[in-house]
């Protein structure tokens, strides 16, 4: 039993050692996947039948950002999620709804140290967001569905884990709310990126 525990300290060690060696200040740039739940708020507007339901979607990002100490970094970041969707076929008429997404954000990142490879993390951030729809049919749904450009905030929590000095992966989840012309949207977004450090 000793010797397991042993054997099992041995692996860990590297772990709680290096990874706070890892983290030092600079840039890096990354990206991922994202999956976003959609929350968006339609339930002002009537349409005679029908009940606007989009579908969730995936998407992508990408960022670049500086460390300015170990625990606290600004991020600059592109997010783009197509095809959130929207269909309702009916006997008379079918409609589908494809609704576009993407965004610009300037985030502040605080990373708490624990002094292993787990790096865990609040973030923040301001940013513009456009969003744009293709319309199959029913065109006058022109005038009900969010489109444009508005301001946006997002909030979350992650983690990253440095698997060697310039490279990590990393784990997310923000909510994003916006506002103006496209004040209808808000949604989660769950992220899965990687990072390279310079």
């Amino acid at each position: 039993m000793k010797k397991i525990i042993f054997a099992i300290f041995v692996v860990l060690l590297p772990c709680i050692s290096l990874g706070s060696e890892f983290v030092r200040s600079g840039h890096y740039i990354g990206g991922g996947l994202i999956y976003a739940y959609e929350t968006f708020n339609y339930d002002d507007i009537y349409i005679p039948d029908r009940k606007i339901n989009f579908d969730n979607a995936f998407g992508f990002d990408f960022k670049m950002g500086y460390r300015f100490e170990k625990s606290i970094a600004w991020e600059f970041s592109f997010d783009y999620i197509p095809d959130f969707k929207w269909q309702y076929k009916g006997l008379l008429s079918d409609e589908e709804v494809k609704l576009d997404i993407f965004s610009l954000y300037s985030s502040l990142k605080y990373s708490i140290n624990t002094f292993t490879n787990f790096w865990p993390y609040v973030i923040g951030g301001i940013g513009i967001t456009k969003a744009s729809h293709e319309i199959d049919k029913g065109e006058y749904l022109f005038y009900s569905i969010a489109s444009g450009y508005g301001p946006s905030v997002k909030g979350g929590l992650g983690t990253d884990y440095y698997l060697f000095e310039k490279l990590s992966i990393g784990a997310e989840i923000d909510y994003v709310k916006c506002f103006g012309n496209i004040r209808e949207l808000s949604y989660l977004c769950f992220f899965v990126s990687t990072n390279f450090y310079f």
